[in-house]
């Protein structure tokens, strides 16, 4: 990516700072490498060559668990995993939508030598982002789509189903935000990407049940691939600057996703209000949650014969979040979805597909992704822009919502928390921290 020179102005002491960066300042969109140190503008480092860093899995079975390790060596941004499974020519087995994501179990990932512990994101959390980061109910049909169609009775089967997804890593995203990519050369230990799938029945069911299953016990090919960006001039780099003093070191802002509160609900009936308690929260700046509500079991109670895929979520009205007994959120009716419009997320009206009990994909609602705004600029997952905003501690939140089912049934909610972090690296070593 070329740059007019005219613009070019570099003062490496912009850059590079000796204490943690404040959070307090809007941040500018501009496409190049480094992140001031005061109001997360960028600098004009000339990154004009984008190449592809590709590392296979080593484990390709199903619940397998593979190990990407990331050279310290260019800038890294989009994160993607591609998976193309064996021709499935059992007619009995069908693929539900969006099968990339329901297949991955867990992503952990570490950068370099870091200051907090591998920090875990769920199959849940990862759907999720990806519906709250595209813009456009087309985008994330696309999202869809690409994350793996649904396979039906009727579906071609002599080509492997495929499935592409992004992954969301702190440098990496769908958003057209112009996120800088993160630059993997000042760190001494390389970052650690872990990929653990899901079995099979995660995301495959039999329409007529009974026996064992013909599943794929393994993958045909499974790959990590990474973005890459090459510095036309090395000299550029903020390396050889850490590398001559100690004391300074260069921040790289992102929005911190953890996979929060997982609660089964057990008999919920038709109508009734129900309560979660929220759990494991870092008592630091909370941009906001999001959640939603599936049925546990892989099959629907009271549908015969129609099958539930991983995120065959469920509408729910009259949202309320109270924390310590005070009300935060209360959104009668269906208010929530209103309310989120104006915000830079995405929405809840992207068609959802479920598979009948003849093995025939039909669409059917919406998925419904909830998602609950705690920063003043309601910039959730917009990584361009940050906030202090409300802390809340290890106390009592919950989350009270009426979930629209029908029939009985034990229900699934999952969550995931959006905070503001700063990476910082110094000596080779990095540093998250929560503002």
């Amino acid at each position: 990516m070329g740059i007019n020179k005219t613009h070019f102005t570099m003062s490496r002491s912009e850059y590079t700072q000796t204490t943690v960066s404040d959070l307090d300042a809007a941040g500018e969109k501009v496409n190049f490498l480094y992140y001031d140190t005061k109001s997360v503008r960028i600098n004009a480092v000339e990154v004009d060559t984008l190449k592809k860093y590709r590392q296979g899995l080593t484990s390709l079975s199903m619940g397998g668990t593979s190990q990407i390790t990331v050279p310290s060596s260019d800038s890294i941004s989009d994160t993607y995993l591609y998976l193309e499974l064996p021709p499935i020519l059992d007619t009995n087995v069908v693929l539900q939508e969006a099968w990339g994501y329901a297949a991955i179990k867990s992503i952990n990932y570490t950068i370099g030598s870091s200051s907090i512990s591998t920090v875990e994101l769920s199959s849940e959390s990862l759907f999720s982002h990806a519906m709250l980061c595209a813009e456009t109910s087309e985008k994330r049909q696309s999202v869809l789509q690409l994350a793996g169609a649904s396979l039906g009775t009727a579906d071609d089967r002599a080509v492997g189903p495929k499935a592409c997804i992004s992954l969301a890593l702190p440098w990496s995203t769908i958003r057209k935000s112009g996120k800088l990519g993160y630059d993997a050369s000042l760190l001494s230990d390389p970052i650690i990407i872990q990929i653990t799938l899901n079995d099979a029945n995660h995301f495959m069911s039999t329409i007529t049940g009974g026996g064992t299953p013909s599943y794929p016990a393994a993958y045909v090919k499974g790959e990590c691939i990474l973005k890459q960006g090459v510095l036309s001039n090395k000299a550029d780099s903020m390396k050889s600057t850490l590398a001559n003093n100690s004391n300074l070191l260069v921040s790289y802002p992102f929005v911190h996703k953890q996979t929060g509160t997982n609660s089964l609900i057990l008999n919920a009936q038709p109508g009734e209000s129900q309560e979660v308690k929220i759990q494991s929260l870092i008592n630091s700046d909370l941009l906001g949650l999001s959640f939603m509500v599936t049925p546990a079991a892989s099959k629907r109670s009271g549908a015969a014969g129609v099958m539930a895929n991983k995120y065959d979520t469920i509408n729910c009205e009259d949202i309320k979040v109270t924390f310590n007994g005070q009300v935060l959120i209360d959104a009668p009716w269906r208010m929530s979805e209103l309310q989120t419009l104006n915000l830079d997320v995405g929405g809840t009206d992207t068609p959802k597909t479920v598979m009948n009990s003849t093995g025939v994909a039909f669409p059917e609602g919406a998925y419904k992704i909830y998602y609950l705004p705690f920063s003043y600029m309601k910039t959730v997952i917009f990584e361009g822009q940050y906030s202090n905003v409300s802390r809340y501690s290890q106390q009592n939140m919950e989350i009270l919502f009426t979930p629209k089912h029908t029939v009985a049934q034990n229900l699934q909610f999952t969550c995931s928390y959006y905070y503001n972090a700063l990476c910082t690296t110094q000596s080779g070593a990095t540093r998250i921290t929560f503002a």
